[in-house]
Order: structure tokens, then sequence, then C-alpha cells
């Protein structure tokens, strides 16, 4: 199965920091021992295969936000557990969990608020573990 990604996780893919990918399954896809094939420009003249894999695991996300007057709570779900959160007050991030950081940095994002800049919504999918060939 072909897996795109915007260009800025590709040397992070390569080098094995960007460890898994959260993305929707509405149709129940991927499984352990797929083939993956990362790439980036998917149905364009631009496609570019960087790298092959194979699915090692997945794990069903969710992420949920909560609004309370200035503050902003989004919990983080791994499996149908809570993994952890971010607090915002007046829309500044002022604390998140270290397994939410971890979760982020594996995801590929340098701050704990870009990860949440992408995922800035209640969002439910699965994480996507992966190693590379």
């Amino acid at each position: 199965m072909v897996l795109g990604f915007k260009k800025q996780f590709v040397e992070k893919i390569k080098a094995g920091s960007k460890k898994h990918t959260i993305r929707e399954d509405k149709k129940n896809r991927w499984k352990v021992g797929n083939k993956i094939h990362f790439a980036t420009g998917i149905r364009t003249k631009a496609y570019n295969q960087f790298a092959d894999g194979v699915c090692t695991l997945i794990e069903p996300f969710e992420v949920k936000y909560k609004y309370e007057d200035r503050k902003t709570t989004a919990n983080v779900f791994v499996n149908n557990e809570l993994l952890g959160q971010a607090i915002w007050f007046d829309c500044k991030l002022k604390s998140s969990s270290f397994s939410v950081d971890m979760l982020s940095a594996n995801d590929g994002f340098t701050r704990t608020n870009d990860f949440f800049d992408w995922f800035d919504k209640d969002f439910k999918g699965k994480l996507i573990h992966w190693d590379l060939h």
C-alpha cells in the first residue's frame, strides 16, 4: 500500500526518527504485514517513492478536545486508553504530558504544538507503525 507524506517528513522517515503515522482508515484497510511504499507527490507527476517497509502494528488513535472558557484540553487516546493530554490557556500551550510529547516526536513533529496544529479538531483514526526495508 502507498503511504503519502509531505516532503518535511521524508528525511525523518529515512533516519528512523519518524516511527509511525496517524491516518483515517474508514475501510479498515491497514493490517499488520501490509507492504508499505513511502512516497511524496501522490497522484501527481512529482510522484517519488523514497522507501519501502512493512506494517508492524496498528493501534486505534483518537484526539478529543474540550473547551472551557479560556482553557482548551486535548485528550489523546491510543488503544482506547488515555495516553495523555495537552492544555492551552488563552490559545497558548501551557502543558503537555511526556507521553504526548514522545508521540508527537515519534510522529515527526519538532514541537508538540506543531502536532496539535496538524490535529486541530476531534479526530479518530489509526496509529500505523512500520519497519523500513
